[in-house]
């Protein structure tokens, strides 16, 4: 029979088999065991990739050690930040104030403001030396005034180093207690302070001359200072209001004004005490008392 015309009389399922037999494609028995195309895709082993090694098990790049820096580190960071503003506030001054002498700056408890003391006056600036504050700053937990504490201190005299030869000297009973006046004889305050120290026992006071007041100053002091009792006449004038003789030797007042310049006395009276602290203008007893009972004399 012709193919063509004996592939009429197969069933379709007959024709499909009988036609993969004669293809060579499988033997009928084995079309049953043929997995569907998925299926086979399912069973068929996937092809694995090969094996990438473990990153545990790769060799690592060693990592950088950082360590906190030191508190000497950082104290030393902060000391080298402090200097450099110091430099910069002391270059800025020059710049804007040329001629005028500035003091040694210093850092305060104020992070990042700084003192600088000019002609015995306390000063507050910032690290770059462009803003300036001018006032007094103060410990709110002690209740301190920290600039009169500092202005106090950056004006301390040695006692036994101010102009005491020259002074008119007045002792009173045991003398064991010791001021110094920088008065002048036209010094309404120093007038009135005499007569406060009136009240006074067991205290030596030196009177330095400072004629900076009036013009006849200088005479009135000149007229003190060699009279043959210096003392007396000193007290007629300051308490009584006699006028002192005329009297001429020779003194030591410019070397008095000089020393006066030199340590900032721009009024009087200027009290000094001989833990070398001092006190601008006449006091009371009251806080004479006070200042000459906190008074810690040098060892």
């Amino acid at each position: 029979m012709p193919f063509r015309s004996s592939i009429r009389h197969f069933r379709p399922a007959q024709a499909a088999l009988a036609l993969a037999a004669c293809w060579g494609l499988m033997a009928p028995a084995a079309w049953a065991d043929t997995p569907a195309p998925a299926e086979a895709a399912a069973q068929a082993p996937a092809e694995q990739p090969a094996e990438a090694a473990s990153p545990a098990m790769a060799p690592q790049p060693e990592e950088a050690v950082v360590s906190a820096p030191t508190a000497a580190e950082l104290a030393a960071a902060e000391k080298a930040k402090v200097e450099q503003a110091k430099a910069t506030i002391k270059q800025s001054f020059a710049q804007r104030f040329p001629g005028v002498t500035l003091g040694e700056v210093e850092q305060t408890p104020l992070a990042g403001v700084y003192e600088i003391p000019v002609q015995g006056e306390l000063y507050y600036v910032d690290g770059s030396g462009r803003y300036m504050l001018q006032g007094s700053l103060i410990d709110l937990e002690t209740r301190t005034d920290l600039t009169a504490e500092r202005v106090a201190k950056l004006t301390a005299v040695d006692f036994e180093k101010l102009p005491l030869a020259t002074a008119v000297k007045q002792v009173r009973g045991t003398g064991e207690r010791k001021i110094a006046i920088f008065e002048d004889p036209n010094c309404g305050y120093c007038k009135q302070f005499h007569r406060t120290l009136e009240r006074f026992d067991d205290i030596t006071i030196y009177s330095v001359m400072f004629p900076i007041l009036a013009p006849d100053s200088r005479e009135k002091a000149t007229n003190i200072m060699c009279a043959d009792d210096s003392v007396a006449a000193l007290r007629s004038w300051m308490l009584d209001g006699k006028t002192p003789a005329k009297a001429s030797c020779e003194t030591n007042i410019d070397e008095l004004l000089a020393f006066g310049k030199q340590h900032n006395v721009r009024g009087t009276p200027a009290v000094f005490f001989e833990d070398g602290s001092r006190v601008g203008g006449a006091m009371t007893f009251e806080q004479l008392t006070r200042r000459l009972e906190g008074v810690k004399k040098p060892s």
